[in-house]
C-alpha cells in the first residue's frame, strides 16, 4: 500500500475515535476594553483580592465575585468572602464574610445567584462541598460534592449545574444527580449556562503565560467544541455572557500572569 495512503488511513482512525485532530480550534478574540477590579483591601487597583468565581445578579444589577482571601500563594490562612461590585466594575458595594461564617472554610470558587429566592451557592472545592446561603450570610444548606468548582443555577428546573474534574452534573438542590456528562480538558474550571440555547461554556487551561480558552457544550447532545481561544486573558476565573458581550474574570495578581492583575475583560462574540 502507497506509504501516503497508510498514513492519511492511520490520521482518519484518530479523528474517529477523537483522540486528536480537533478540527475546531475556535475563534481567537481579543477583548475591547478591559476594567481593572476596585480595591477591596490595602493593596493597589487590580491587586486587591483572589478573585475566583463571577455572577451577575439581575434583581440588583450587580456582580458577585468570589474572594479566596490569600493575596499570595504561600499564605497559610484562607479569609473567603463574597464581594459585592457594581455593574460597571468600579466600585465595591458590599461583601460576605465567609470566613465569620464558617470558620475554617478553605476556600472559594464559583458562585451562582438561585432566582428562584434570591439566594447564592457557591462551591467550596477545598472542602468538598455546595453551600447556599441568604445575601445577609444566613446559612439555608449544604451538600458533598468531591472537587466541586464552576457552578450554575438552572430556572428551568431549579436546579444546579457543577463542573469537578472530568465531570459537569445537573443535580437538584440536596445533590442527587439528574445528569452527567463526562469529559475532561486541562484546567477546567467555571461556567455558565445560556439557558435559551441550553449550552454550557466552561473555561480551561492552567498555564498562566498563555491564553485561555472558552468551550461549549450543549447539553441536548452533549458535543463539546472550543469556541473561542481569549489572546489577552491568562488566569481566567470566571465567565459571564449577555446577548453577544461576553465578560471574563482574570485572577492575574495572585497568579503571577502574564497581565498580573485581577481585571475583567470585556469580548464582542457571536453565539
Amino acid at each position: 500500500m502507497n506509504k501516503k495512503i497508510v498514513l492519511y488511513y492511520l490520521l482518519l482512525q484518530i479523528c474517529i475515535f477523537g483522540t486528536s485532530c480537533d478540527q475546531n480550534k475556535g475563534s481567537e478574540i481579543t477583548a475591547i476594553e478591559s476594567f481593572p477590579l476596585p480595591d477591596i483591601s490595602e493593596n493597589q487597583t487590580g491587586k486587591g483580592f483572589t478573585a475566583t468565581g463571577l455572577a451577575y445578579d439581575t434583581s440588583e444589577q450587580v456582580f458577585y465575585i468570589g474572594n479566596c482571601g490569600k493575596m499570595i500563594p504561600d499564605e497559610i490562612n484562607f479569609k473567603a468572602t463574597i464581594v459585592k461590585i457594581s455593574n460597571n466594575w468600579s466600585e465595591k458595594i458590599g461583601e460576605i464574610e465567609l470566613y465569620k461564617i464558617f470558620p475554617g472554610m478553605d476556600d472559594i470558587q464559583g458562585l451562582t445567584i438561585d432566582t428562584r429566592d434570591n439566594s447564592i451557592w457557591f462551591c467550596s472545592f477545598g472542602e468538598n462541598k455546595v453551600r447556599h446561603i441568604t445575601k445577609d450570610g444566613e446559612i439555608l444548606g449544604e451538600f458533598h460534592l468531591d472537587q466541586a468548582n464552576g457552578i450554575a443555577y438552572d430556572h428551568k428546573n431549579d436546579s444546579l449545574w457543577i463542573l469537578t474534574p472530568g465531570k459537569l452534573l445537573n443535580t437538584d438542590k440536596n445533590g442527587g444527580v439528574l445528569k452527567k456528562f463526562t469529559f475532561s480538558y486541562e484546567g477546567q474550571d467555571q461556567i455558565f449556562l445560556d439557558e435559551k440555547n441550553n449550552i454550557i461554556y466552561f473555561t480551561a487551561d492552567n498555564n498562566y503565560q498563555e491564553p485561555n480558552d472558552i468551550y461549549a457544550i450543549d447539553l441536548s447532545t452533549g458535543h463539546i467544541k472550543k469556541k473561542y481561544t481569549l489572546k489577552d486573558s491568562y488566569a481566567v476565573e470566571g465567565i459571564f455572557i449577555d446577548d453577544h458581550d461576553m465578560y471574563i474574570l482574570n485572577d492575574g495578581y495572585y497568579h503571577n500572569a502574564k497581565v498580573p492583575v485581577n481585571c475583567v475583560n470585556h469580548y464582542r462574540i457571536n453565539n
